[in-house]
């Protein structure tokens, strides 16, 4: 995907006496969690009844993980639209993912892993702009 295919989400909106905002996210770091036992329940229907329920519990061998992505927000703003982000497309620069024993250990690798990425990011926009 080519940059001049992605288009600025960013829309005009009030702030106070008479001043306008115009504002978007760009670069955006998007994390999913799933707790051990992978974050879903199974259930077992038979003729419209639940005969079975299977929730994380029942999976301890799954650890806790977490997929995190790096990446470009934009799509065509809409000035109606009351969440500027509902259905944002999502420009996938890099993405990484995680597991461990805890929750804990996942949560760090996933905040150090980010913390990186906004460095690199950081340090090529320095390079681009000067500064």
């Amino acid at each position: 995907m080519v940059t001049e295919e992605l288009i600025l989400r960013a829309r005009w909106t009030d702030d106070c006496q008479g001043k306008k905002d115009y504002d978007a996210p760009i670069v955006v770091i998007s994390t999913r969690y799933w707790p051990r036992g992978g974050g879903f329940d199974l259930l077992n229907v038979e003729n419209g009844r639940v005969v079975s329920w299977e929730g994380n519990e029942a999976r301890p061998d799954v650890k806790p993980s977490a997929k995190s992505s790096l990446g470009i927000r934009h799509g065509a703003a809409d000035p109606d639209e009351e969440n500027l982000d509902a259905d944002a497309d999502f420009f996938t620069l890099t993405e990484a993912e995680f597991e461990a024993e805890t929750e804990e250990e996942v949560k760090a690798m996933v905040e150090k892993w980010a913390q990186e990425q906004m460095d690199k990011v950081v340090g090529i926009l320095r390079a681009a702009f000067g500064k």
